[in-house]
């Protein structure tokens, strides 16, 4: 969540194979969708209860040996690779050097 600084604990935990229940956060909108994330509204227990009996029963239906289930992990595997993460930070220390470097307007 956004409550926690750096929000990938959901994108790690989902890597790891498993169907995540909880709160986006601001960042986590980008890759929280079905069948590997269940979205539940800050505060919303009533809502990730039903949430997780639903991902609970999935489960037992086989929903992560799915081809969608891994489908989904592989392309979250793609999007936050080594390589992806040090372009997206390079990228960002870069444009930060640039507005540093920029004279006062």
């Amino acid at each position: 969540s956004d409550l926690e600084g750096y929000g990938l604990p959901p994108v790690e935990a989902a890597l790891s194979g498993n169907i995540v229940v909880g709160y986006t956060g601001q960042g986590g909108r980008e890759y929280f969708r079905q069948p590997v994330f269940r979205e539940v509204a800050n505060g919303d227990f009533a809502g990730f209860v039903a949430k997780v009996r639903t991902a609970i029963a999935d489960i037992d239906a086989g929903l992560p040996y799915s081809e969608e289930f891994k489908q989904q992990i592989a392309e979250l595997a793609r999007m936050h690779s080594v390589e992806n993460e040090t372009k997206y930070v390079t990228t960002f220390v870069g444009r930060v050097r640039t507005i540093m470097q920029a004279p006062a307007s």
